[in-house]
């Protein structure tokens, strides 16, 4: 079952997405990064996917109605993977720390289970 947010409700937080955001230690331990993640989950809540208002490279489409949302911190990626649900919404299907650009099959299959269970494919 996805969580809704009443600061972002054009966004479906997933149950992995918001444990992620409530409990990793890498995130409740910075504010910093905290506060730059915030910042892309209200930009995507406020445009989309709409060009020009991510920071260049924060935004990237995946195919297939797939979207990556990457945040930079230090010498690491955080990456949210979402697609949309309906004309206005987004499913947040998995959060991730990543030190390497490349999306794995692992994540790919744990992004599409997810997006399954949630019925957001």
């Amino acid at each position: 079952m996805y969580h809704l947010s009443e600061e972002h409700p054009n966004l479906l937080f997933s149950e992995e997405v918001y444990n992620t955001i409530h409990t990793d230690k890498h995130l409740t331990r910075d504010a910093k990064l905290m506060g730059k993640i915030m910042g892309s989950l209200d930009t995507l809540n406020d445009f989309g996917t709409t060009t020009g208002y991510h920071p260049k490279g924060n935004l990237e489409p995946k195919g297939n109605g797939w979207w990556s949302l990457r945040i930079r911190h230090n010498n690491n990626f955080w990456r949210i993977m979402f697609r949309r649900t309906d004309s206005n919404q987004y499913g947040l299907t998995i959060m991730f720390l990543k030190k390497e650009n490349k999306i794995t099959k692992r994540h790919w299959d744990a992004a599409e289970r997810v997006a399954k269970r949630e019925e957001w494919l």
